[in-house]
């Protein structure tokens, strides 16, 4: 048996009744095969869900995938969003995000930025806007995208067809603003980034939000559809 602390990043049904589910790991990604998950096991369904983490207990079989043994969930933003219903768009957001693009190499911050995100929003339960901004932009980072490249393209995307009037009119009279929260979110470590954005006005927010994933979806040619939902 080996025990792997790691949060699930996909899963795809393998025979009749089987999961073969791949785990993000500070290290590594792995792949374990959850047997009969829909009869005898049932009581796993809940568990092996996208984006749960916790501690996963694994045993070697005759295939070449761990087989799952047990699991502790410690989070589950696919619990949370059945409970709570602010929390269905940030699970579906980031649920989105992690399956359309392809892993990062780097799986130390992956793992580190998938679980912090995770834990921020599941704590607040709420005004997640902060978390998810933070999330995007440095998966940005993740993926290679450099500010010195793009920040006059985002800033520029801004000011057109993402907007409405209203939000059109406030980045107008606040450009300078949008393009220092660029700069810092390009530029700046987490935990200073976290502390500078909690400061500033939700609609401006809201406005860097809907761009920075809009450029997402161009950078990586995907749709982003829970975007709609928000």
């Amino acid at each position: 048996m080996e025990n792997f602390n790691g949060i699930i990043i996909a899963q795809n049904q393998y025979k009749d009744n089987n999961l073969i589910v791949n785990l993000l790991t500070e290290q590594d990604i792995i792949s374990f095969e959850a047997l009969s998950i829909f009869k005898k096991n049932k009581q796993f369904i809940n568990d092996i869900q996208l984006l749960n983490f916790g501690e996963f207990e694994l045993y070697k079989g005759k295939t070449k995938y761990f087989k799952l043994k047990n699991c502790n969930i410690r989070g589950s933003l696919y619990k949370e969003s059945f409970e709570n219903k602010e929390m269905l768009f940030p699970y579906e957001f980031i649920k989105e995000i992690v399956l359309k693009t392809p892993p990062i190499d780097d799986f130390y911050k992956f793992y580190r930025l998938l679980s912090l995100t995770e834990e921020k929003i599941i704590q607040k339960q709420g005004d997640y806007l902060p978390e998810l901004i933070l999330f995007v932009s440095f998966y940005l980072k993740l993926l290679g995208f450099s500010i010195a490249n793009e920040i006059d393209r985002i800033a520029n995307m801004m000011t057109f067809q993402y907007l409405g009037n209203a939000e059109k009119e406030l980045f107008n009279k606040t450009y300078k603003d949008f393009c220092e929260i660029l700069d810092n979110l390009f530029n700046k470590r987490y935990v200073i980034c976290y502390e500078f954005i909690l400061k500033i006005d939700t609609r401006k927010l809201l406005i860097v939000f809907k761009n920075i994933t809009k450029f997402f979806e161009q950078a990586n040619a995907v749709k982003i559809n829970s975007l709609d939902l928000f």
